[in-house]
């Protein structure tokens, strides 16, 4: 993953010469599905390669932490790309949420067909399509088909929510939140609005009695239904 969708060399050698396309995601809409936990790292582009991996270095240092240096650096050639890496160890398809993709960046030389296809194929999603054209030594960026609201989004999950999870854990929640309470149902609502969420499972305080947690089942496309947790403070701000 880049940084930018304007780095031209990228295009050049990753997207058939400026035929293909630039996928933009929401790196926080991708951490509730299948990568989530898994590392998102920024590339350090060095001259200098990193130590080889010994056991020496491997019992002086933790393990992991030496393979993910290995696996985040690049010779400074290359550091226009300003790529970013997941670190994973699940092979195969990665599915995300249907808020997940964002944006997709058309090269100026698509064929006709393949850019009438992807239209067609987006129609009815949250998603912006952009098409390129060239402008000198420039290629600028033009919305040619606008992506619909989350509201409007054809839902993969029920977004259900039973008030008595906030009924039955009144006080607790009233001794962190105070005055804020009314905005946990507005915030439980904004995420009921989740095309993928299948329902709210939970609502409690932490331990330490300082944080909310709203546990929530999100239902994605192959059927599958994953458990995420949302963390929030005394304002009701979204904690990371």
């Amino acid at each position: 993953m880049s940084a930018t969708h304007l780095d031209y060399p990228l295009w050049a050698y990753y997207a058939s010469n400026f035929e293909g396309m630039c996928l933009e995601f929401d790196t926080q809409e991708l951490a509730i599905a299948d990568l989530h936990q898994h590392l998102l790292v920024p590339v350090v582009y060095d001259s200098v390669a990193p130590e080889p991996v010994s056991f020496g270095l491997l019992a002086i240092s933790q393990p992991m932490e030496v393979v993910n240096k290995r696996l985040m650096q690049k010779r400074q050639e290359w550091q226009h790309e300003k790529e970013w890496r997941y670190l994973g160890g699940k092979e195969g398809r990665q599915h995300y949420t249907d808020l997940a993709l964002k944006r997709i960046y058309l090269g100026p030389r698509i064929a006709l067909k393949t850019k009438k296809n992807i239209l067609y194929k987006m129609k009815g999603r949250p998603v912006e399509i952009y098409e390129g054209s060239v402008h000198g030594y420039d290629v600028k960026f033009n919305c040619i088909q606008k992506g619909i609201s989350r509201e409007e989004c054809k839902r993969t999950g029920a977004g259900s929510f039973d008030r008595n999870l906030i009924t039955s854990n009144n006080k607790e929640l009233h001794a962190v939140l105070g005055e804020s309470l009314d905005h946990l149902e507005q915030t439980i609502n904004g995420l009921c609005s989740h095309p993928n969420l299948e329902r709210i499972d939970g609502v409690c305080t932490s331990n330490n009695e300082t944080l909310i947690r709203i546990t929530a089942t999100y239902r994605l496309k192959d059927g599958c239904d994953i458990s995420r947790n949302h963390w929030f403070d005394a304002h009701m701000k979204r904690m990371p």
